[in-house]
């Protein structure tokens, strides 16, 4: 409770002095959710499982990340482009 309520009036004093903050929003969302949400939990489920790492499982695990990555980074780059 105690960072609670100036953590909340943090954001709404940066929400009302900023009126281009989906422009970081869409920034964080592209880098920092897709290494969070899904590079980390990849690399440990293939990391920790049984499966040697040619196993199929395994491949087809780490070419979905590849393709969430390049999705999620190439989200990012855009915006930061369209910023500039």
């Amino acid at each position: 409770m105690i960072l609670t309520i100036p953590t909340i009036t943090m954001i709404a004093l940066i929400a009302i002095n900023f009126k281009e903050i989906e422009a970081y929003i869409s920034i964080l969302g592209g880098f920092c959710v897709v290494i969070i949400s899904f590079l980390f939990p990849i690399l440990i489920y293939v990391k920790n499982n049984e499966y040697p790492m040619k196993n199929w499982k395994n491949i087809s695990s780490i070419i979905l990340l590849i393709v969430i990555v390049t999705i999620g980074f190439t989200a990012g780059t855009k915006t930061i482009v369209e910023m500039f």
